[in-house]
């Protein structure tokens, strides 16, 4: 009898641990889908490198992550991406800082240093430095309740239009220029310029019309959105370098099993620098390949147009800096420290093979 109830208990244990290693093994199994939403499209700088990160989750997860991908804002407008987000209307979606001010007020300052970024390369180094050095800057995201899966840096924003270039400051004087970007319409207004918030998809029709006769915004639009074709010169000066990322809802990621939690976080930093190769590569090779078909004439800022930018930009983009972190009780050096450190690191390590303009200067 004695050998009898042993037997029971020991088969007992045997399928006490059996069950619960069956429900592990069902629930390693399941599927979580995830929405992307993003405003770009198969045009666009980041498309194919978002692609390729997408693709290799679910492959290395053994299909147990699903990224259902929606592009060119079919679900979300490019302002209201990250926020329909936050409300779980989608998991995951491209946006950058410059659209959503009012959430990163402290990692948006790459936007000072202009004339210091020569390639994607250098700021998505020390995007990705401040991210990780400062709490400040790393907060923002997790008050959003949004997730960082890559943080990376855009292409040069520059100017191009047509008629008379703008060679000088006083060329800006009443001239219409669109522009997205806050700094950017700043810079105009503070020049005397008429800055108009045409969408990039009304541009094309707009400059036909001589709506406006100027737009300043990341230097690869120009080609994607065939702009080429409605004017006359492109200024190669770097007027801003705006911040852009891949988020995910915080709540979504934390429910996730832990290993795929820490799947999508071993490909973090590989994944941003990703980007920041696909929006480099793109616009070289417009310089290279592309633009020379084109009738568009290609030049460099005057030294004197160069010094008036950066003293103007210490007024419109440095200074409020400042004044919001010390009001906020903040210390805008210690930030700006750490950031101009990170580009010169940057610089170091990616050097002028990775330059713009490096067809230009040969």
């Amino acid at each position: 009898m004695k050998r009898i109830l042993a037997l029971v208990f020991a088969l007992a244990l045997v399928f006490g641990v059996i069950a619960p290693c069956e429900k592990a093994s069902a629930a390693d199994n399941t599927v979580h889908k995830l929405i992307l939403t993003s405003h770009t499209g198969s045009t666009d700088a980041m498309y194919a490198a978002i692609v390729r990160w997408a693709e290799s989750l679910m492959k290395e997860s053994n299909g147990r992550l699903n990224i259902e991908m929606h592009w060119g804002g079919t679900l979300a407008a490019p302002r209201d991406a990250v926020a329909f987000v936050q409300q779980g209307g989608a998991d995951i979606t491209w946006s950058t800082a410059s659209l959503n001010p009012s959430m990163f007020r402290y990692g948006d300052i790459l936007i000072a240093y202009g004339d210091l970024i020569t390639n994607t390369y250098i700021s998505t180094y020390a995007a990705l430095e401040m991210y990780k050095k400062l709490d400040v800057i790393s907060g923002e995201y997790k008050k959003a309740g949004i997730k960082p899966m890559a943080i990376h840096t855009q292409n040069p924003p520059i100017i191009g239009g047509k008629g008379a270039k703008v060679q000088t400051p006083a060329d800006f004087k009443g001239l219409s220029v669109q522009s997205l970007n806050k700094t950017a319409i700043d810079l105009l207004a503070a020049f005397g310029a008429a800055p108009i918030a045409v969408s990039i998809g009304d541009l094309y029709e707009n400059l036909a019309k001589n709506v406006c006769r100027a737009s300043i915004h990341d230097a690869t639009l120009f080609s994607e959105q065939k702009l080429y074709e409605q004017i006359d010169w492109l200024n190669t000066y770097n007027y801003y370098t705006s911040t852009a990322f891949v988020v995910m809802n915080q709540k979504k990621f934390d429910s996730l099993p832990a290993d795929l939690r820490q799947l999508i976080d071993s490909k973090f930093e590989s994944f941003s620098m990703d980007l920041a190769k696909d929006t480099c590569d793109r616009f070289v090779n417009f310089l290279e390949k592309s633009f020379p078909t084109t009738k568009v004439e290609l030049y460099n800022a005057s030294p004197e147009m160069i010094a008036a930018i950066k003293a103007m930009t210490e007024t419109v983009a440095i200074k409020p800096y400042r004044d919001f972190c010390a009001k906020e009780g903040q210390n805008a050096d210690a930030i700006m420290a750490v950031a101009e450190k990170a580009l010169r690191d940057g610089k170091a390590k990616y050097g002028p093979e990775y330059d713009w303009f490096r067809s230009m200067k040969k």
